[in-house]
């Protein structure tokens, strides 16, 4: 579940959802809406930051997600991050249940869109994701790069060693600088958190920006993957 989101470019949100309000960023699609929502979302005394009527977003699987259309796909979002751009996601989230390595997209833009499009298979510009493990889930960051002479593109993906428990809500971040290879930043709960690249290894090179929607909720092909 998502109590919250931000998606942001250096200091300026670019887009938030509360899932308190009927007329957020997105369209929702499949089963999950805010009205439906499965119980509530991080609320006072326990998280005093938040309204004691906060609400939350129920995400169960493929058929529910929110989609933001590329601003040159007929969207109006800028939501492409390329060399030089430093992008910022963040969400309070709630684990029901994750099996031990199985994987969760929270947000991520790219690997979406019907192949007939012409993107290709290897287009994630960017993805926060979880991956089950003991007590809880590491955090996740992936994306794919590509060579400005060859156009070669590889994958980079990221695992934080701490896990985000699977008990209550919990703040999770990551920021990286596209370009800078040890610019990678996470936090679970405001903590900064240590990890490994276990593929494709950090990178100056840019990422794959196109015009593939931004998801939250669901992930490749609108699974979990």
């Amino acid at each position: 579940m998502f109590g919250t989101g931000v998606f942001a470019q250096e200091s300026q949100t670019i887009l938030r959802w509360s899932f308190d309000e009927p007329n957020e960023p997105g369209t929702w699609e499949g089963k999950a809406k805010i009205s439906d929502v499965r119980g509530d979302g991080p609320r006072k005394p326990r998280y005093p930051e938040f309204e004691a009527t906060n609400q939350s977003a129920f995400f169960p699987g493929r058929d529910a997600h929110l989609v933001v259309k590329d601003e040159e796909a007929g969207g109006d979002a800028n939501i492409r991050f390329g060399l030089g751009e430093t992008l910022t996601l963040e969400a309070w989230v709630k684990i029901d249940s994750i099996g031990r390595g199985h994987l969760a997209y929270l947000i991520g833009k790219g690997r979406h869109l019907d192949k007939g499009e012409g993107l290709g298979d290897m287009n994630q510009n960017y993805a926060m994701r979880l991956k089950g493990d003991t007590g809880g889930a590491q955090l996740g960051f992936l994306f794919t790069s590509q060579h400005p002479e060859t156009n070669k593109r590889d994958w980079h993906r990221w695992w934080s060693s701490e896990v985000v428990p699977d008990s209550g809500w919990h703040h999770i971040s990551l920021v990286y600088t596209f370009g800078k290879a040890d610019s990678l930043q996470a936090r679970i709960d405001g903590k900064l958190v240590n990890g490994v690249w276990d593929l494709g290894g950090a990178t100056d090179l840019p990422p794959v920006t196109d015009r593939d929607d931004l998801v939250v909720g669901t992930g490749y092909s609108r699974g979990t993957k």
